[in-house]
C-alpha cells in the first residue's frame, strides 16, 4: 500500500489537495481507487499508473470539459504495465 503522504509527494502536491482531487483523477486520468479502509492505494497499481503519467496536472479544472480523451491515459497505463512485466520476466514464454 502507498499512503497519501507518499503519493502526494510523488504527484508534487499536498495531502489535503490530493484528498480533494483524487476522485477527479480517477475519473479523468484512470488513477486507481483508494482502499476503503483509509487514505491508502494499492502500491503496484499506483506505481504502474504513475509510470504512465508523464506531466500529469493536479490542478483539475473548474468545469467538466476534458481536453484529453481518457483512452490515451488507459493506453499509457497498459504500456507501462507491459514494460514492467517485460522488465521483470525478460520476455520469457
Amino acid at each position: 500500500m502507498i499512503g497519501i503522504d507518499e503519493l502526494a509527494r510523488e504527484l508534487g502536491t499536498t495531502p489535503a489537495k490530493l484528498k480533494r482531487v483524487w476522485p477527479e483523477l480517477h475519473r479523468r486520468k484512470g488513477m486507481p481507487r483508494k482502499h476503503s479502509a483509509g487514505w491508502v492505494w494499492p502500491r503496484a497499481l499506483t506505481v504502474a499508473w504513475l509510470t504512465g503519467q508523464a506531466g500529469i496536472r493536479i490542478d483539475v479544472g473548474g468545469n467538466d470539459n476534458d481536453e484529453t480523451p481518457s483512452l490515451g491515459a488507459h493506453q499509457a497505463m497498459v504500456d507501462a504495465q507491459r514494460a514492467a512485466l517485460h522488465a521483470r520476466y525478460g520476455g520469457r514464454s
